[in-house]
């Protein structure tokens, strides 16, 4: 029994390493990765949120102590983040944009998620994501920590949520985005909805529960409209999903 514990104890602790390496800059040792490994880490994605907004938070509140400036501080945590996800989740935004806005039939709009150069639309989604944290963080004057705090955890609940519910499209080579797109287990991002929600409770009060709890309903009718769109989601726009999340988490802070 003893053994199985400890078996079971550090399978777990190797998904968490992958979900950080997969999610963040921190050079982590996972070891040997495994087919499917990736949607049995996901369990971690909001753990990794939490980390990430626990350094934001006190980034924000480091800078804003130091400097008394709130766009100062929004500007330099707004950063910090892409510097630790590695700006992946924006890469993905900036695919999605190009292949969303390009007009093109289905088929196309796969090709163009693939396809790692950037065009304008997603130079300009780009610009609009940083330019729209950095705005709702300069503005937030309530509690911006809590917010700071809940954002990248809710964030990485959303794609457990896509994750879960929809099916990846299509396509010749499998990626990445194939083995979490369809394979997350339901109860995982049932269970995260929970947490999400006890955590905003606690920490905000039921004003901030009752800002939270729209976001999921958003970010899953965003996510069956896009499917329809694409045909299914890979990778790339799990990312928007995580960013726009976000930005959710952030305007009802600001409100």
């Amino acid at each position: 029994m003893a053994a199985e514990i400890k078996k079971a104890g550090g399978e777990a602790i190797r998904r968490l390493k992958i979900a950080l390496s997969f999610l963040t800059i921190f050079p982590v040792d996972s070891g040997e990765y495994r087919e499917g490994d990736l949607s049995r880490a996901s369990f971690f994605f909001p753990v990794v949120g939490t980390i990430i907004g626990a350094l934001s938070a006190l980034f924000f509140y480091l800078l804003y102590f130091l400097s008394g400036d709130s766009l100062l501080s929004a500007f330099g945590v707004t950063f910090l983040g892409i510097f630790i996800t590695r700006g992946l989740h924006l890469d993905g935004l900036a695919d999605s944009f190009d292949a969303l806005f390009s007009g093109a039939p289905q088929d196309r709009k796969q090709e163009i998620l693939k396809d790692p150069r950037h065009g304008t639309f997603g130079v300009v989604g780009i610009l609009f994501l940083v330019g729209a944290k950095i705005f709702l963080l300069g503005g937030i004057e309530k509690d911006p920590l809590l917010f700071l705090f809940l954002a990248p955890i809710a964030g990485r609940a959303a794609a457990l949520q896509w994750g879960a519910f929809f099916h990846p499209f299509p396509r010749q080579r499998k990626g990445l985005g194939e083995e979490f797109v369809g394979q997350v287990p339901s109860f995982y991002f049932f269970l995260w909805l929970v947490l999400v929600g006890m955590i905003g409770l606690r920490l905000g009060g039921v004003e901030t529960l009752l800002k939270i709890a729209p976001v999921f309903a958003i970010i899953y009718l965003l996510g069956r409209e896009l499917n329809v769109i694409f045909g299914g989601l890979n990778g790339d726009i799990i990312g928007l999903g995580i960013e726009l999340a976000e930005i959710l988490i952030l305007i009802g802070g600001r409100f």
